[in-house]
């Protein structure tokens, strides 16, 4: 597979001002190649345009090769897939609404399983407050008594992660992120007996249904 720039520009300014976009629109190329040396076998397929987009060019190699990146459509200069923000035990997952938008849908969903929502908080909010200022970051803390207790009771330093919470987040490339601790991390971390692990679980449907 290979991407070759056309002659095509790209040029994109975000409405805030915050970046400008140059480049180019490119092809994708995709060949299948067969070769069997002990026969002195080889075949090349014709190569098929399988897509297209916007990249940027970001240096040139001494045979004329071009380095190519692609353009996301927050601005960000990325590869075909956005690389999730990492933390042990965490899963960040891409949402396509703004933070607050992601946050009322995600309360929505949570009130609608008949969950308890006992906090919302708005870290940007608190530090404005204070005279400073940060991204845009809110977090919704729920749960439901009945499923978090029996964790509790086994093993009561689980109390520092439950009630259950998810933070959603904007980066500094624009894109807003929905993170939340994996299930299977905090029973890990903590110990828990088999069989409760699965009162913890139900946080990627409840995410999965606020980003649709």
């Amino acid at each position: 597979m290979r991407w070759i720039a056309t002659d095509e520009p790209v040029v994109i300014d975000d409405p805030g001002k915050q970046f400008r976009f140059q480049g180019w629109k490119a092809r994708c190329e995709l060949e299948a190649r067969v070769e069997v040396p002990s026969i002195g076998f080889a075949w090349k397929s014709d190569a098929i345009e399988t897509s297209r987009a916007d990249f940027a060019l970001i240096g040139e190699e001494a045979n004329g090769k071009y380095y190519l990146q692609q353009h996301s459509a927050a601005g960000a200069i990325v590869g075909t897939q956005p690389a999730a923000p990492s933390a042990d035990g965490v899963v960040s997952k891409p949402s396509p609404y703004s933070v607050d938008e992601t946050i009322r849908r995600l309360d929505e969903v949570v009130r609608g399983k008949g969950l308890t929502v006992f906090a919302r908080i708005d870290h940007r909010s608190g530090a404005r407050e204070v005279g400073l200022d940060m991204q845009d970051e809110q977090v919704l803390i729920f749960g439901n008594p009945r499923a978090g207790t029996p964790s509790m009771v086994a093993r009561p330093l689980v109390g520092i992660d439950l009630p259950l919470r998810v933070l959603v987040w904007r980066a500094s490339d624009g894109r807003v992120w929905a993170s939340y601790q994996d299930s299977a991390f905090i029973s890990r971390r903590y110990g828990l007996p088999d069989g409760l692990e699965k009162n913890l679980a139900g946080v990627p449907a409840l995410v999965d249904a606020a980003l649709r």
